[in-house]
């Protein structure tokens, strides 16, 4: 046993097998930032047959967190959510936060770019439909 424990091909697949495993485990917590493009989309628009909100289609996010969190991401799924039945017809000025993302907890916001957007909302013209 020991005669395989001391030969050479036995230490340098161990050696090799034991510092994958340590910098796989180490990886998975290393802190890493990302840029990503994520939908803007505005729920409880109670008549949306009659108004139509002209905002941009995608936001800029900057997110930092571990690895693993950060590959487990799903920008489609995280987009940034605005509740439009407190807008009236008009143009209006709104700034992002976190709080309009569906963000793990673990991982953190960095940056929103625009942070600040413009949307205009107007009643449908029914005659030119």
């Amino acid at each position: 046993m020991m005669a395989l424990i001391a030969h050479p091909h036995f230490t340098k697949a161990s050696s090799v097998f034991i510092g994958y495993m340590l910098w796989f485990f180490v990886s998975q917590y290393q802190w890493t930032t990302i840029d990503q493009n994520v939908p803007l989309c505005f729920y409880q628009n109670q008549d949306q047959s009659s108004r139509t909100i002209l905002a941009p289609d995608n936001v800029m996010i900057k997110i930092s967190g571990p690895r693993k969190e950060i590959y487990q991401f799903d920008p489609l799924q995280s987009a940034v959510h605005i509740d439009a039945s407190s807008f009236d017809d008009g143009n209006h000025e709104i700034q992002l936060s976190r709080e309009n993302l569906f963000l793990p907890d673990s991982v953190k916001l960095v940056q929103l770019i625009p942070s600040h957007i413009s949307i205009q909302i107007s009643a449908k013209d029914r005659n030119h439909e």
